[in-house]
């Protein structure tokens, strides 16, 4: 067997070291993983977005500024800026932070729907908050509507009181009686319509808290974890059981 001229080795070994360097290029610089997984994950950059579920090891080779994005159901929308340099390997890990129904009272305490809106239901957001802002509005028309018939009774009222005559005190009085029970009818109105928004409101509470939707279905699973791990070469996942 005829051996290669010995200037014909250092070509080789560049070769041989570029091939290793696409290689690795190919496996790409990124890991990113969430506590619980099986999360979604879309990094975006200026050229680029890719995604993935954590796990995740993305097979591009990336370097500058991107913005991670993690949104899983039932725990908090996560988001940062990340740096990755071409030179060396990043791995990122997040605790996703879950949704409660505490938090999602409290929103709904300032504005009615927003706790609906928090654990994703939107029929639920657009209705306890377009029912409170209809409620509450017809309440204010019917509050000012109450106030004006309330202030012709009082003029009606007054009228009744310095009447001079018989004749003018039969027709005040009838005039008095039609005004009074046209301003009992705009208050009672306007009782219902404010019992009405308070009752929505209150419905509104006690939606985003009582039937806060169970997103901890996968709670008995955060005993197993499955990490993966980066030497520089090559990805490895390591399963650990937690007792």
């Amino acid at each position: 067997m005829r051996l290669a001229p010995k200037r014909f080795w250092p070509l080789l070994a560049g070769l041989m070291l570029v091939a290793a360097s696409l290689t690795a290029q190919t496996e790409g610089n990124l890991i990113v993983n969430t506590t619980p997984q099986g999360a979604p994950v879309v990094i975006e950059g200026s050229e680029m977005t890719l995604a993935g579920v954590t796990p995740v090891r993305f097979n591009t080779v990336l370097s500058g500024a991107f913005r991670l994005t993690v949104d899983r159901e039932g725990f908090e929308r996560h988001e940062q800026t990340i740096y990755v340099s071409e030179s060396r390997p990043s791995q990122i890990d997040i605790r996703l932070s879950p949704k409660t129904r505490t938090k999602a009272f409290f929103r709904s305490l300032i504005i009615p729907g927003w706790g609906q809106s928090y654990y994703g239901s939107k029929t639920k957001t657009y209705g306890f908050l377009m029912g409170t802002i209809a409620a509450s509005a017809g309440f204010l028309v019917a509050r000012d509507d109450f106030n004006d018939k309330y202030d012709v009774y009082l003029q009606k009222k007054s009228a009744s009181n310095n009447a001079n005559t018989w004749s003018d005190i039969e027709n005040l009085d009838q005039e008095l009686y039609d005004a009074q029970k046209s301003a009992n009818d705009a208050e009672d109105l306007k009782n219902v319509l404010m019992g009405v928004a308070i009752g929505v409101y209150a419905l509104n509470l006690l939606d985003a808290f009582l039937f806060f939707p169970d997103f901890n279905t996968f709670s008995e699973y955060e005993a197993l974890t499955l990490k993966p791990e980066y030497d520089g070469q090559k990805v490895s996942l390591s399963l650990a059981l937690n007792f």
